[in-house]
This record gives structure tokens, C-alpha cells and sequence, in this order.
């Protein structure tokens, strides 16, 4: 378990995944060092990075060092702004860890339209919509007056 100390002066306790013969980390843990956590929350109030070794990215001089990233995850800044734009567009239901994703359900709150337009401005963006609309999300129609 280690703690995490956020920006906003909140800490939170992540469970580690455990390092394994086929799926070492990049860099020892250490005091400090820099990372992007994808986590989820455990029922006991600790979290865990989702999906173990790929929630975790090393940042080290502004870039990601692992080499089986997307060459869309260009570096943190990009990644982050990329994730922002995606989570202001798409609203996913379901258990990402169905093996099967066969209960997940997605919907665009952004014309179809829209969405390619925006993914033109950044890459990570451009890879999370083609994963998503993989799911054929359903789209909400919003009317002015």
C-alpha cells in the first residue's frame, strides 16, 4: 500500500499491484516520483490502479519512458488535456472489468461532428473516441431556442 499526496492536499491509499516475473515495473517506486494513476475505488476505501501494471504511467522529463504506451499519449500534458476533453464528451455505464464488455453502455453528449473536429486538436483525444466509438454510443440530441 502506498500513500498518495494530491495537489489539493488530500491523501488517498493505493494498493500496488504486485510486480511478476512477465509484467515488471519500468522504475522502482520511490518518494516523489511522478505518476499518472488510472485507479478505481475498492469497497474498503483504498484504490487500485485499474487494469494493475497499465494504470500506472512513469512520467520522467515531461514523457511517458514505456515503450507500449500509444504514440498518441505524446506526454502528460496532452494525456491529461486529452482525457478532460473526452470526459466533458462521452459518459460510460458498465463494469470496465467485464471481460467480455458485453454490459457496457456509452453515450456522446457531442455531435459525431463535433467530436472529429475536436480530435484534430489532440492526439490522445483522437484515441480515446476511436476506442469509444467502437461502442456505438448512443448520442444526446440537444436543441436550442
Amino acid at each position: 500500500m502506498m500513500e498518495l499526496s494530491l495537489r489539493s492536499q488530500k491523501t488517498i491509499n493505493v494498493v500496488i499491484w504486485e510486480e511478476w516475473l512477465c509484467d515488471p515495473r519500468i522504475k522502482e517506486l520511490k518518494k516523489g516520483q511522478r505518476l499518472i494513476l488510472f485507479l478505481e475505488k475498492l469497497p474498503n476505501g483504498s484504490f487500485y490502479p485499474v487494469n494493475e501494471s497499465t494504470g500506472e504511467l512513469y512520467v520522467d522529463n515531461n514523457s511517458f519512458p514505456n515503450i507500449f504506451l500509444p504514440k498518441d499519449f505524446s506526454n502528460p500534458t496532452v494525456l491529461k488535456k486529452g482525457i478532460a476533453m473526452f470526459l466533458e464528451t462521452y459518459t460510460f455505464y458498465g463494469n470496465f472489468n467485464d471481460r467480455f464488455y458485453q454490459n457496457i453502455h456509452c453515450v456522446r453528449y457531442k455531435s459525431i461532428f463535433e467530436v472529429y473536429k475536436i480530435a484534430k486538436t489532440n492526439t490522445a483525444f483522437k484515441f480515446l473516441v476511436d476506442n469509444a466509438e467502437y461502442f456505438e454510443p448512443t448520442e444526446v440530441q440537444q436543441f436550442f431556442y
